[in-house]
């Protein structure tokens, strides 16, 4: 990812990129990442005390 950014001469991010973290990702059931059409249940849940409101609900936003 890094160097396809570079190429294209922008930047980005790779979140939770450990490899562990991801194997333990994919085994969960969708029942557990997804509930109600909110994606990304777990990192909302865990960082819901940290975070305010209105960043856990804002809809995506990518490059302009």
């Amino acid at each position: 990812m890094d160097m396809m950014t570079m190429a294209a001469s922008i930047e980005a991010r790779a979140p939770f990129m450990d490899v562990r973290l991801a194997e333990f990702a994919s085994t969960l059931p969708d029942s557990q990442r997804i509930k109600w059409g909110v994606t990304k249940r777990i990192v909302r849940e865990a960082l819901g005390p940290r975070l305010s409101e209105s960043v856990l609900k804002r809809r995506k936003n990518g490059f302009r």
